[in-house]
């Protein structure tokens, strides 16, 4: 009996060391340690010259600090720095240049050191990268179009710079137009310090013509960027009036142009399109005081009767680039009206457009834009088209036809209202002119009502839908995934206009909340569309349970309620115990039985909340059958309709101190001592070993102190300082906490000598 005292009484001092623990650990100190003033820095900005590189200084007023503790820049590396004391209440703190040539790079990069003191906060050195920027001498040059192999060149003023990074071909914004490649565009030649810019750079800009300027910007592995403007020079090349003429249909014997010379003297050469070389005897010179007339005679014009104009002479002179004179069919253009056309593939018919002759009177050829091309057939039994003659109500011919491209064509041709089967681009050859026919497929976009679903994770055998709206399409192609993986029949199926993912392939991509599996839906008509499905949904969980740690005091039966978020589960379809069969391995279900071992109920506030109760109160219950000696437990699952795996519920016997000293675990003196132990031992390492403590020495004294009724008065009492420490902790201020650390010692004390007279006398 006197040990049984003996333990009781220790745990209860226990228990009140824990509280005044918990309360001291969790209050601020009660002495605030005097402030110490900070140790300070001048300056706190500094230079560091790139072109003449060398450790930086600054003076320490140490102040109540003596040392400096470390230094880390923002990056939060640690530079090399030496302090030199000077006991004068001064030190000089020097950045190493070791540290500062690998931080600072540029001219304008700067780095934040922090400064950590032995006392005091630390302080901040700023350190900022300064220098001379490179230049070139001279800015500007010329690039002479004629002249070749010929580099353009400037020469370099390094200073802080050490390298060329990249030269780069800019426009008026200052937007990179291309970015020039070392030894092909420009070289660097330290020796004398000297930019070229290559000749190949200048072939790769043929485009460019005198007077234009090509701005260059080079820039340096330190300072600004420079820049470099290049202005082309050379020959100006002789220039024709007109460029263009028509071909002369009532056959004069000549066309002209009006040549100015500018630089040029003389005509080397003329050669047409199909590389044909004209003679002296089909060209002629008049030569005027500022200009001379070319004409091209009728030995040269009665040639293109035979090829078919339109025509193009290349004139190349003595110096500078060649002109171009083209002869171009006579006469009102040929045109077409519409020249766009749209073919529903929803409903399919021919096209039609209006030809307006003008010169032309027929149609030479069609030919579309495939890749070969492919020449439209105008007769046979079923033509790619025909051309109709249109006459007005007299029967007189209005210089108009109807061009019909037929339907027998389109439908091969466009099959697709997306992609390269979406249109046709028809080139139409009047013989002198040309025009083009544009027809574009149209329908309805097929898409997916809904393009995004969720797969729950935790319902078993989940497949997922949503409905194909077809629009213009007829069939599903293909299905894949975003590695690349193509579906099969086993995976997914249509049904009308309802595509289902199957669960077989569902479960072995989406294992974690959270995750996607994007699919890309082939139709034969529309291209395609996406599917996303991601992993979601909400594991049932227990998210309370009475009481505490789902303990049974077996010796003041109660019944054990467990607090159920049923998640994505629809309902609990069962609860089994697992067992251990003897001399096997394996486990065996041993299920409740509902109303006799357990009650189950759903809340109806429209929640996931469901109530569980495992039985107890009576001898012939559940618990009470199955839980009848010391430190047993029982392993319960609880499994639901429709999720994968069930969810575990342990019941151990034991009770507390406190609820066997009060009678039951609902007492208000209890719920006080719960709130202390959450908010202020459980904080702490020293509170959780007590609390630790506390759990493992209680359930053997309670089932003691519960089978020895008189001891509860004697427990209570000592519970009392406790019980009103924990209230007044909880709910009042921390100078009353400060105070309640002192009077618990001396109450500590006064109730264990009570206690131990008390039950001296008794005895």
């Amino acid at each position: 009996m006197k040990g049984r005292f003996r333990a009781i009484t220790q745990v209860s001092l226990a228990l009140l060391l824990s509280l005044s623990l918990g309360l001291v650990t969790a209050l601020p100190s009660l002495a605030d340690e005097a402030e110490h003033e900070s140790a300070s820095i001048t300056p706190e900005q500094a230079e560091y010259d790139l072109d003449d590189p060398k450790a930086v200084s600054t003076r320490i007023d140490w102040n109540d600090a003596t040392e400096v503790i470390s230094i880390a820049d923002d990056k939060g590396d640690e530079p090399e720095y030496t302090v030199e004391d000077h006991y004068d209440g001064t030190a000089t703190l020097t950045i190493n240049d070791s540290y500062l040539k690998d931080r600072l790079d540029d001219i304008g990069e700067s780095v934040d050191l922090t400064i950590q003191f032995n006392v005091g906060d630390p302080a901040t050195f700023t350190i900022t990268a300064i220098g001379t920027h490179p230049s070139i001498d001279p800015p500007e040059a010329e690039y002479d179009l004629d002249a070749e192999d010929v580099p353009v060149e400037t020469n370099i003023t390094w200073r802080s710079a050490t390298r060329v990074v990249s030269v780069s071909e800019v426009d008026d914004d200052g937007t990179v137009v291309r970015t020039l490649r070392k030894h092909w565009d420009y070289d660097v030649d330290v020796r004398p310090d000297t930019l070229r810019i290559l000749p190949y750079y200048f072939r790769r800009s043929r485009e460019t013509n005198i007077g234009d300027v090509i701005m260059l910007r080079i820039d340096f592995d330190r300072g600004n960027p420079v820049f470099f403007g290049i202005t082309a020079t050379g020959t100006v090349s002789a220039t024709i009036d007109p460029e263009e003429v028509d071909f002369p249909v009532d056959k004069p014997d000549y066309i002209e142009t009006r040549i100015t010379w500018h630089d040029a003297t003389y005509i080397r050469f003329i050669r047409d399109e199909y590389n044909y070389k004209l003679t002296s005897d089909e060209y002629t010179l008049w030569h005027r005081r500022d200009y001379s007339l070319l004409f091209i005679g009728d030995d040269y014009l009665s040639r293109l009767e035979r090829i078919e104009v339109p025509v193009e002479l290349t004139i190349q002179f003595n110096v500078g680039e060649p002109a171009t004179f083209t002869i171009t069919p006579p006469g009102d253009l040929t045109t077409i009206d519409p020249d766009q056309a749209e073919y529903d593939l929803d409903r399919p018919v021919a096209l039609n457009t209006t030809i307006t002759w003008g010169t032309a009177t027929e149609v030479v050829s069609i030919v579309d834009d495939a890749d070969p091309p492919y020449t439209l057939v105008g007769e046979g039994e079923e033509p790619d088209y025909t051309v109709t003659t249109i006459y007005d109500e007299d029967c007189v011919d209005t210089g108009t036809a109807t061009l019909t491209i037929n339907h027998s064509y389109l439908k091969n041709k466009l099959t697709d209202i997306v992609g390269e089967h979406a249109s046709v681009e028809l080139t139409i050859d009047f013989r002198f002119d040309d025009a083009t026919f544009t027809i574009k497929a149209t329908g309805v976009q097929p898409r997916l009502s809904p393009p995004k679903v969720e797969y729950d994770l935790f319902i078993e055998g989940h497949d997922v839908e949503t409905n194909i709206i077809w629009g213009s399409a007829g069939s599903l192609d293909s299905i894949v995934d975003g590695d690349g993986y193509e579906l099969t029949g086993a995976d997914y199926s249509v049904v009308g206009a309802t595509l289902t993912i199957n669960n077989s392939y569902l479960v072995t991509r989406l294992t974690d909340l959270g995750q996607t599996v994007e699919l890309t839906i082939d139709l034969d008509v529309g291209g395609h569309v996406t599917f996303t499905i991601e992993a979601a949904g909400t594991p049932p969980k227990i998210t309370r349970i009475k009481p505490e740690g789902g303990l049974y005091c077996r010796v003041n039966r109660h019944n054990v309620e467990v607090g159920i978020d049923l998640g994505s589960a629809a309902s609990v379809e069962s609860i089994y115990e697992e067992i251990y069969e003897p001399g096997r391995r394996t486990l065996t279900r041993d299920p409740l039985s509902e109303d006799s071992d357990y009650t189950l109920e759903y809340h109806d506030d429209g929640s996931s909340m469901a109530t569980l109760t495992i039985l107890g109160k009576n001898e012939t219950d559940y618990l009470a059958e199955r839980l009848t000696g010391h430190r047993e437990s029982v392993e319960l699952k609880i499994e639901f309709s429709n999720v994968r795996d069930p969810l575990p519920l342990t019941i151990r016997t034991g009770c507390f101190i406190a609820t066997a000293a009060y009678g039951t675990p609902m007492a208000e003196e209890i719920q006080v001592l719960r709130e202390f132990r959450d908010g202020y031992l459980l904080t702490n390492a020293a509170g959780q070993a007590l609390v630790a403590f506390y759990y493992r020495v209680s359930p053997p004294i309670a089932e003691f102190i519960t089978g020895h009724p008189g001891l509860k008065p004697i427990v209570r009492a000592g519970l009392v300082p406790a019980v009103a420490m924990s209230a007044l902790v909880v709910d009042t201020t921390r100078a009353e906490k400060a105070a309640m650390v002192g009077f618990l010692v001396v109450a500590l004390g006064a109730v264990t000598i009570w206690a131990t007279r008390r039950h001296t006398r008794g005895t």
